[in-house]
């Protein structure tokens, strides 16, 4: 088992980083303790989205301007004791001494709406990585149709490509709400034991998503051996796209699946 820690610890027998959101995986959050985080200060009027006082999710928990009154809840922790699916998703069902049942609107591809911390971490099976690599086609043109490529999971806007013929290509994103309206280019990616892979020559597509703006790099970049070994044995922990820089939370996980990855011969 591997036990993944949400803070950042020294390396014993064990590999640890700050994970807290286990994807579609949401069994692995029975029996843990969740921890409500603090929202931003721009969030505290609009409070906490998913709470509900009923296993329908019809009726919003401790409701405020809008969702959730951020005082309510914030700071308090909840042990998971079930979870339900509801059409692709999941309700979990929380108790806490003070609030009683709550129930969570719990998304399996929403982790920026996952407001908790995982107490203690959570507890991957042995295989949990390499089982969870994904498989597709990409269309290539018209004379080469679609190509198939295995592919890591797309975690903090970072996926690695495997295609059949051996080659890996890297996709990477940056979502900010201070874009300037200027041409952006580049790519670095900062790796916990200090080293940093620059990717100068990286075109970035620039798309508005509201208030904010996502800028991707295009087309795949290529990564060659020497950067693939460094992704395998220190995790992402920052990327800067331009001048646009965001942390990396889940460094380790996307460490793991490129170890997956990159030691899978026989396309899963």
């Amino acid at each position: 088992m591997k036990k993944i820690m949400l803070l950042l610890c020294s390396l014993l027998s064990i590999v640890t980083f700050a994970q807290n959101f286990p994807g579609k995986d949401v069994h692995l959050l029975k029996g843990k303790e969740l921890k409500v985080l603090p929202l931003k200060k721009s969030e505290i009027g609009v409070g906490y989205k998913g709470f509900y006082s009923d296993a329908e999710i019809h009726s919003l928990y401790k409701k405020g301007l809008r969702y959730t009154d951020a005082a309510s809840i914030e700071g308090k922790t909840f042990k998971v004791v079930d979870y339900k699916p509801r059409y692709t998703n999941y309700v979990l069902t929380l108790q806490n001494p003070e609030t009683g049942i709550v129930y969570f609107d719990y998304h399996t591809t929403a982790k920026c709406d996952f407001v908790f911390e995982v107490v203690g971490g959570i507890d991957f099976p042995d295989g949990h990585f390499c089982n969870g690599l994904e498989k597709g086609k990409k269309w290539i043109s018209a004379g080469e149709g679609y190509v198939e490529e295995t592919r890591t999971p797309l975690l903090d806007d970072i996926s690695l490509f495997r295609t059949a013929d051996g080659q890996f290509k890297l996709r990477v994103a940056v979502c900010t709400d201070n874009y300037k309206n200027k041409d952006v280019k580049g790519l670095t990616l900062q790796l916990e034991n200090g080293v940093k892979l620059n990717f100068p020559e990286a075109v970035i597509d620039v798309f508005r998503v509201g208030a904010n703006t996502n800028l991707s790099t295009r087309p795949r970049i290529k990564i060659d051996n020497s950067a693939l070994e460094m992704l395998k044995k220190s995790k992402i922990v920052r990327k800067t796209i331009g001048t646009y820089t965001s942390d990396v939370t889940d460094g380790y996980m996307i460490m793991e699946y490129i170890n997956c990855l990159a030691d899978t011969i026989t396309l899963p």
